[in-house]
């Protein structure tokens, strides 16, 4: 997530999901409650009605016009995870907001939750020399990449 200097507005883009343009469509006031996250999140989704959003949710259209009008302003852990996993959002965002992101989290693979458990077992010279030897590896294995922009002679 990056903020630019012009705008406190984070400008995020995950799977083809531009969360810039959804804040655009919310007042910066809204922004900070709870029915306009809900809004950032229909409009980041593609969600243009209320009804659409009940529709997905299966929910009744009232609900979800109690949220969006602000008369509900809290929802039970239960809604709250539904919610988020329709408009594809972090829970975490959805309920509290800035400074957390709207970027969902997402659960490491086992071989990377393996390294980052060796990583933490490494003092910081071992760690220097682990991160080293991986990055060499990269350039030897891995084709030219913004990641890997002096790959071996091939």
């Amino acid at each position: 997530m990056t903020v630019s200097p012009q705008s406190a507005t984070p400008h995020v883009t995950v799977a083809s999901v531009d969360f810039k343009a959804s804040f655009a469509k919310v007042p910066k006031g809204e922004q900070a409650t709870l029915k306009g996250r809900i809004k950032i999140g229909m409009a980041a989704k593609g969600i243009k009605r209320p009804i659409d959003l009940a529709k997905r949710m299966r929910l009744p259209r009232q609900t979800i016009h109690s949220w969006l009008n602000g008369a509900r302003t809290e929802l039970t852990p239960a809604l709250l995870f539904h919610l988020a996993d329709t408009l594809g959002v972090n829970p975490r965002w959805l309920a509290l907001g800035p400074p957390n992101s709207p970027v969902p989290p997402r659960a490491l693979e086992p071989d990377d939750e393996e390294m980052m458990q060796i990583k933490k077992t490494l003092d910081a010279e071992a760690r220097e020399h682990w991160i080293s030897a991986g990055r060499q590896m990269v350039r030897l294995t891995a084709k030219r990449s913004i990641a890997n922009p002096f790959p071996a002679k091939e």
